[in-house]
C-alpha cells in the first residue's frame, strides 16, 4: 500500500501540525486499491507535533494505533471511511485529544467505538472534554 511507504517519511517531518490522509481512485468501483491490504497499522510511528488528523474515502477495515503515535493530537476527523470498523480505544488515552468527527457515512460500529472513547474519557477524567460531531 503506497500509504505505508509514505507514512514514516511524512510522520518525521518535525513541523506537521496537519494530516490529510486520502485514497483516490479514478475508478468509480469503490474497491480498495490494493484489495489484499485492508488494515493501517501504524506499529511505532509517531508523529510528534500532529494536531489534526483528516482521515479521507480510505478503504481500510481496521486500524492499529496507540497513544504514542499521536501524543499532541486535537481533533480527528474521518471521513466517508465507510469500511473502517473502528476508531482504536487507545484514543481515550491521548490528553490533548478534544474532538471526533465523523463525516458522510460511516459504520454503527465506528460511532459506537467514538462514545466509547468519549464516555471513557469521561470515566477517567471527571469531563466530558471530547466533542463528538456526527455530519451526515
Amino acid at each position: 500500500m503506497y500509504m505505508e511507504r509514505v507514512i514514516p517519511f511524512i510522520a518525521g517531518l518535525p513541523s506537521l501540525e496537519y494530516l490529510q490522509s486520502e485514497e483516490r481512485s479514478y475508478s468509480t468501483k469503490r474497491e480498495p486499491i490494493c484489495p489484499h491490504v485492508r488494515e493501517w497499522c501504524l506499529g511505532d510511528i509517531t508523529f510528534h507535533n500532529l494536531k489534526l488528523l483528516k482521515l479521507v474515502d480510505l478503504r481500510i477495515s481496521r486500524w492499529d494505533a496507540s497513544e504514542e503515535s499521536f501524543p499532541l493530537l486535537e481533533t480527528l476527523v474521518i471521513k466517508k471511511c465507510d469500511d473502517l470498523e473502528e476508531i482504536p480505544l487507545s484514543f481515550a488515552d491521548i490528553p490533548s485529544l478534544k474532538q471526533i468527527k465523523l463525516i458522510g457515512s460511516w459504520k454503527v460500529s465506528m460511532e459506537a467505538s467514538a462514545v466509547r472513547i468519549r464516555e471513557e474519557v469521561e470515566e477517567i477524567e471527571g469531563c466530558d472534554r471530547i466533542d463528538l460531531v456526527k455530519e451526515y
